[in-house]
């Protein structure tokens, strides 16, 4: 076969594979169209700082209490999905934060439901809000208590 043959097969080939391609194309976009806007995630806010409108942590539940001290390294929302919060406290210790946050807790009329003790000496806490549970992972990182919270993101009830 000589080279302008080939070139003249690759070409078929060429235009028959994008031919096939385009009908791929057609049909994603069709499915696409089905689906409507079921395929999009609602907008997430993932940042470090406060939320202007409550002084928490951004991401950090409104009912959970917070012990006073902290530094907000991260936060999340996912809205009416969930929140997530990571703080950071110098000069505590896991057990003296635990002890700080289960007293705030008790002020409120909340609890601790289960705490269990993982392998590194982090403690995972659940914790019952009332109206729904967070998850709180208190661990010793290189001297600081790092916090992590995540819970439900329940939007305020109208009037």
């Amino acid at each position: 076969m000589r080279a302008a043959e080939r070139v003249s097969a690759a070409s078929v080939v060429l235009l028959l594979a994008m031919a096939g391609c385009h009908r791929d194309v057609d049909a994603i976009r069709a499915a696409q169209a089905h689906t409507r806007s079921a395929d999009r995630v609602p907008a997430t806010t993932v940042t470090e700082g406060l939320d202007p409108a409550t002084g928490l942590p951004i991401g950090y539940p409104a009912h959970l209490p917070l012990v006073p001290g902290g530094r907000a390294l991260s936060g999340g929302v996912d809205p009416g999905v969930i929140r997530t919060a990571t703080l950071t406290y110098p000069g505590m210790t896991v057990d003296s934060y635990i002890a700080a946050l289960n007293q705030l807790l008790e002020a409120n009329g909340k609890r601790v439901v289960r705490t269990f003790t993982t392998e590194s000496g982090s403690k995972q806490l659940r914790v019952d809000l009332g109206d729904g549970y967070a998850s709180v992972i208190v661990a010793d990182s290189q001297g600081l208590v790092r916090v992590d919270v995540s819970a439900f993101d329940r939007p305020a009830a109208t009037p």
